[in-house]
């Protein structure tokens, strides 16, 4: 259960460290902007604020230390079980990537890529920002947004069973044929979101 290498900090802007093998690695409060993980294996990574106990009282994040990945490629990438939370990882690519049982409450995440990724159980909670991001053809079963900003999000052909998007706001979002049957959408804001297709069965709204 220990770390494996210590990068807590480290400036790694723009490295290339595609199908690097870096599971269990500690890199809370590092700058990953324009980085390459295409393949890599990050299973239960510590990517996160370095001083987790301030995130919420600070509206700050560099006061707080918060690990950056902006516009970073995680794509077809093993991120299983990885700690993000409070991440800024506006514009990041994680397109099939393997995301079952990740943590990314309170992150930064808008325009984010999230097409063909495996979501299971992942938190997206905490006020996560994702307004524009791409969830076509996505696994988010059992996935928590709850109070997650998803103005314009697209949920395309996802598969969103048991998800939980109570209170979250999906002005504009479309989820035509999204498979939301079981899924929790009480005080979800729906203004304008295209749910041509959708399958709702079971679902509370």
């Amino acid at each position: 259960g220990g770390r494996s290498i210590n990068l807590r900090g480290r400036d790694l802007r723009f490295a290339r460290l595609d199908r690097s093998d870096l599971r269990r690695a500690d890199l809370a409060g590092a700058n990953l902007d324009g980085a390459s993980f295409t393949g890599s294996d990050l299973r239960q990574i510590w990517l996160l604020c370095d001083d987790r106990t301030d995130l919420r009282r600070s509206e700050n994040r560099q006061t707080v230390r918060c690990a950056s990945a902006r516009g970073t490629n995680f794509a077809k990438a093993k991120l299983a079980g990885a700690q993000m939370s409070g991440l800024d990882v506006r514009g990041a690519r994680f397109e099939g990537a393997q995301l079952d049982g990740v943590n990314l409450n309170n992150a930064q995440m808008t325009g984010v890529d999230f097409s063909r990724a495996d979501l299971q159980r992942a938190d997206l909670s905490g006020g996560a920002t994702l307004q524009g991001a791409n969830f076509e053809q996505a696994n988010l079963q059992g996935a928590d947004l709850s109070g997650a900003s998803l103005q314009m999000a697209d949920f395309t052909g996802a598969t969103m069973q048991g998800a939980t998007l109570s209170l979250a706001n999906l002005e504009g979002a479309v989820l035509r044929d999204t498979a939301l049957e079981g899924a929790g959408l009480q005080g979800a804001k729906l203004f304008g979101a295209d749910m041509r297709g959708a399958k709702l069965h079971f679902a509370d709204m």
